[in-house]
């Protein structure tokens, strides 16, 4: 009798002890889940206006190569986001900037060949017409990199939003671009 209360004891602390463990993990993973819920949002106010929101943990970069209006990174160098505005490619139609023109500076700026993975048409919440494309590089000619680019004209401008990373885990970012 004394072993088989022992046992009950036993179970119900072990089941006491996954429970609380169970509340522990779960927690943890809210405030995990919370903190990668924080965004900022990069504001242009000239024309054409717009923000892009991003996650809070990327910061904006001292440096801007491609002379970017706004470039940002994570802690760990990537991914990296550009957010550019200037005149449409002369001749280049919005369904063909990112394959055809953005496709041809990644080439020539790392000297690589490039590929589209994915390219489709997407309407932002504004409703604002836009181009979505993933294409995948290599760094250096050595490390293998992905860009999500949104590319959209807008009041006689292109604007887009193109994150940089080793792995496609932002896709979310660039369809954030809402203009105002």
């Amino acid at each position: 009798m004394v072993s088989s209360r022992l046992r009950k004891e036993c179970v119900a602390g072990l089941f006491l002890a996954v429970v609380f463990m169970m509340a522990c993990a779960h927690s943890s993973s809210v405030d995990s889940s919370a903190k990668m819920a924080k965004v900022t949002k990069f504001v242009y106010d000239k024309g054409p206006s717009f923000s892009v929101t991003y996650p809070s943990v990327w910061k904006e970069a001292a440096e801007n190569p491609n002379k970017a209006v706004f470039r940002t990174h994570a802690p760990n160098r990537v991914p990296i986001m550009e957010i550019g505005v200037g005149d449409p490619p002369a001749g280049v139609v919005l369904a063909d900037v990112n394959v055809k023109y953005y496709k041809g500076l990644l080439e020539k700026s790392q000297g690589s060949d490039t590929k589209i993975k994915e390219e489709k048409q997407v309407t932002l919440v504004d409703g604002t017409p836009a181009r979505m494309a993933l294409i995948s590089w290599k760094y250096q000619k050595r490390f293998s990199m992905l860009t999500r680019i949104l590319s959209a004209y807008k009041d006689g401008k292109w604007v887009f939003v193109a994150v940089h990373d080793t792995y496609d885990d932002n896709p979310k970012v660039p369809q954030s671009l809402k203009f105002q």
